[in-house]
């Protein structure tokens, strides 16, 4: 298992988005957990902040068609 942790931070607020990711390469698979900070919940307008770690996460994802 691989782990690494991303931080979205707004320096004027300190308002930030972390994710967790955890990485197994034996089977390639990709799991993470998304934390908020006090100043965000999931019905907060998307900021910079908040649009850089959605597009980021969008990133990962793999279209298995």
């Amino acid at each position: 298992m691989e782990k690494a942790i991303v931080l979205f931070k707004n320096p004027e607020t300190n308002d930030s988005i972390e994710i967790n990711l955890t990485y197994n390469k034996e089977n390639s698979d990709l799991d993470y957990t998304i934390n908020l900070s006090d100043g965000y919940s999931l019905n907060s307008n998307m900021d910079l902040v908040g649009f850089l770690a959605h597009m980021f996460l969008t990133s990962l994802q793999v279209n298995k068609d």
